[in-house]
């Protein structure tokens, strides 16, 4: 190999492993933010149904080109309880979850049973 041709090699590894660390680094925030929702208002389950990814690619004259993601989530949480918690989760996951979006839904677990007794799916 060249020399431009290693050096072309190399920058383009350390883009790659810099946006895999950053990846990783994505899911253990979510895996952190996901205890905490556990934590503090205690579901039975937690399910999460969906998820975004979202790459946006910055390049200029006047910067290296920068690589942005952002993971949009849609979790299911089931409850014992049939208080209606689900404003406080949304207002929990808006004001502590930064590298994307979680949009929460809240089921109790007596809602759930009686459904799957119909036979019916969500």
């Amino acid at each position: 190999m060249s020399s431009k041709t290693n050096l072309q090699y190399s920058q383009l590894v350390n883009e790659e492993m810099r946006t895999f660390c950053w990846v990783n680094n994505h899911s253990t925030y979510f895996n952190l933010f996901v205890e905490s929702l556990v934590l503090k208002f205690k579901p039975l389950q937690i399910f999460c149904f969906s998820k975004e990814t979202v790459l946006e690619e910055v390049q200029s004259y006047f910067n290296e080109g920068k690589v942005k993601q952002q993971c949009n989530y849609c979790l299911l949480l089931v409850t014992e309880s049939t208080n209606r918690i689900d404003h406080e989760v949304q207002d929990c996951s808006n004001a502590h979850f930064k590298l994307g979006k979680v949009l929460s839904y809240m089921i109790t677990k007596g809602l759930l049973s009686e459904l799957q007794k119909l036979g019916k799916k969500l």
